[in-house]
């Protein structure tokens, strides 16, 4: 069959989350590939005791709604979040001051008939606040089209976000 009759195939939706949960063994490695984070050392995540963001975290701030992020120790990052045109983010963090970390994530965002349409990364820098409960965080967010061209920055976006704790059943 000549070249202009194949189809191209798609790339839904449900085949990148998959891949965005590692659910498919290669498709996950692949998006790990894909989602060039700052890499960080278990050794320069760790936050000095009293300064740790290891756990998970819910926050409220400007954009779609709630987001619960999970830092862990290692220096990896996910969360989840409200919005059905994009997957869970994946990313790494470091401690770079008193209290003071730096991450980057990336998503894959999609348009209404799930065809990916750009890949997100978000950098930001949150403080834990002295007491290890609460979290201040700004970030700035790049899309990027998919030959890899920078199409849009967004202002910076501040929230606020307050430690899960476990708490004990009633």
């Amino acid at each position: 069959m000549p070249d202009e009759e194949r189809e191209t195939p798609k790339v839904t939706r449900r085949a990148t989350l998959r891949a965005a949960a590692g659910t498919v063994g290669v498709g996950g490695a692949a998006l790990a590939g894909v989602l060039l984070a700052a890499q960080a050392s278990p050794a320069a995540a760790q936050g000095a005791p009293g300064q740790e963001i290891v756990g998970s975290w819910i926050s409220v701030g400007q954009g779609r709604g709630p987001k619960i992020a999970t830092f862990n120790a290692d220096g990896g990052w996910s969360n989840v979040h409200p919005d059905r045109d994009r997957t869970p983010a994946k990313g790494s963090w470091v401690r770079v001051g008193d209290r003071t970390f730096q991450i980057t994530r990336w998503s894959i965002k999609f348009d209404e008939q799930g065809r990916v349409t750009h890949r997100v990364k978000t950098r930001a820098e949150s403080v834990v606040d002295p007491d290890g409960e609460g979290l201040t965080s700004r970030r700035i967010t790049e899309y990027y089209d998919l030959a890899g061209k920078l199409v849009l920055v967004t202002p910076v976006v501040e929230s606020r976000s307050t430690r899960i704790r476990p708490e004990p059943f009633p």
